[in-house]
């Protein structure tokens, strides 16, 4: 049996940080990338760390959860009827500095939050506040969990997403994971989805490569910064020891 997936990756550079409007252009083009992933009937599609203003010199602002990236990203997650995860800068309900990652849901409604858990030293130079919790949320394709960047680094996140039991887990960086996403796929024993501005990669729960699509920042042809894969949820990896029989 099988119960899949689709899911899409989007990793592309920001706009220059003094372009006029550069907030509003930049959530054009994820709208642009939202409905490239929903013409490929996609479930989900994921966006990198800071998704809005990503890698800018002024990279660091922060939303309210009713601010205007996630009212943009909303509305076409309902329009399009796909799940979107929007990596951001936010104000939690007390008004303190968090590096998040929203899940919305088909209904353009926000259906999880997660707070990276390792803020970096410069991220806990400018107040940000480490998350505590490694939540799962309940999608009607499967259970996904959320990470950011350096949380990769560290086997207690990991850990979290495995004992909520997580099948699929969507990283959104400023690199590119290489071989930590293997790693993880093979021990916690869920799907790693990854990207960062110039690559996207799918990880199989054997931690096996399925797509890894590097995106030339200095391409000009227009290539597509949407990636998609296939996913087969049902999928796990056992040992075979008292395993074969139930086979």
């Amino acid at each position: 049996m099988s119960r899949n997936a689709t899911v899409s990756l989007v990793s592309f550079p920001t706009l220059p940080s003094d372009l006029p409007d550069r907030l509003a252009r930049t959530l054009r083009r994820m709208g642009g990338c939202v409905e490239r992933a929903a013409a490929l009937k996609s479930d989900l599609v994921a966006f990198p760390e800071i998704c809005n203003t990503l890698a800018a010199a002024d990279a660091w602002q922060f939303e309210q959860l009713d601010g205007p990236t996630i009212a943009a990203m909303g509305r076409k997650a309902r329009e399009h009827n796909i799940y979107v995860v929007c990596p951001m800068g936010t104000y939690d309900s007390e008004g303190r500095k968090r590096n998040s990652s929203v899940l919305i849901g088909r209904d353009g409604k926000i259906a999880g939050i997660y707070h990276k858990n390792f803020p970096t030293h410069g991220e806990l130079d400018i107040g940000i506040i480490p998350g505590t919790e490694t939540p799962v949320f309940e999608t009607d394709f499967g259970r996904v969990g959320l990470c950011i960047c350096f949380d990769l680094n560290y086997w207690e996140v990991g850990t979290g997403l495995c004992q909520n039991r997580a099948e699929l887990v969507i990283w959104s960086s400023m690199w590119e994971g290489g071989r930590m996403l293997t790693k993880w796929a093979i021990e916690f024993g869920f799907y790693m989805g990854g990207m960062y501005s110039g690559r996207s990669t799918f990880v199989d729960v054997c931690g096996r490569e399925i797509i890894s699509v590097k995106r030339d920042l200095t391409d000009r042809v227009g290539r597509s910064p949407v990636v998609t894969a296939s996913l087969d949820l049902d999928r796990r990896l056992l040992h075979h020891d008292y395993n074969v029989d139930q086979l």
